[in-house]
């Protein structure tokens, strides 16, 4: 198949149904991810919003490690991508999203002390 153009709503819908595996078993390797969400944002634009422990860059260089498929794949179509691919690129990978990341307006946490490997230990425990 043709790869869409970049930036194109095709290339946002064909990167969106084969991601969630993929992005379980990454996310679950990074082990300090509270949530991802990818959303369509209008036709060209998918926002990636997430909550994470830790530093920003050993975060995304996580990605790197255990989500390179992913991004990979939803890059490819990108208006204006990293160097791809990310796994062999990091530091351009991770100056790429810093340039893009956006400050949250407000936040809030049910749980603000507590990381994702305190929440795994004490689900094990019930």
């Amino acid at each position: 198949t043709e790869m869409p153009q970049p930036g194109s709503k095709a290339g946002i819908e064909m990167v969106t149904p084969a991601m969630e595996a993929m992005l379980k078993q990454g996310a679950d390797a990074i082990g300090t991810l509270h949530d991802a969400r990818f959303v369509r944002y209008d036709d060209q634009t998918l926002l990636v919003f997430t909550t994470y422990d830790g530093d920003f860059y050993t975060y995304i260089y996580d990605f790197t490690k255990h989500l390179a498929e992913v991004f990979n794949f939803m890059l490819a179509t990108a208006a204006d991508p990293p160097p791809l691919p990310v796994e062999k690129n990091p530091q351009a990978f991770a100056d790429w999203v810093r340039e893009r990341d956006l400050p949250a307006v407000a936040f809030y946490s049910a749980y603000p002390d507590l990381s994702v490997q305190d929440i795994l230990a004490m689900e094990a425990k019930v």
